[in-house]
């Protein structure tokens, strides 16, 4: 099964480093406990392609990794960085 979230917070997407994603409260009590490590994530506008690698299941943010090292999970309107407002879906 899969869904979507929406990220609020800008945050930096470097080239084979993770990013952070962060719920606002709707997504955070709908969503976050079915976030789990080793959950596939896309980044809707740019279709990157990576894995959750920490969950805070206490909080409003999780991280994610890219598949391949190679390259970041960056919105196609802002290179190296994961703007707000992106569709990240998950599963």
């Amino acid at each position: 099964m899969s869904f979507t979230v929406t990220n609020q917070v800008a945050s930096p997407a470097n080239i084979g480093e993770s990013v952070t994603i962060n719920l606002n409260q709707t997504d955070t009590a709908a969503r976050m406990a079915s976030i789990a490590v080793g959950n596939k994530v896309t980044i809707g506008s740019s279709s990157l392609v990576g894995y959750v690698t920490w969950v805070d299941k206490y909080g409003t943010q999780f991280t994610a990794a890219p598949k391949n090292n190679s390259v970041n999970l960056a919105s196609s309107s802002t290179p190296n960085q994961l703007a707000p407002a992106e569709t990240i879906t998950i599963g």
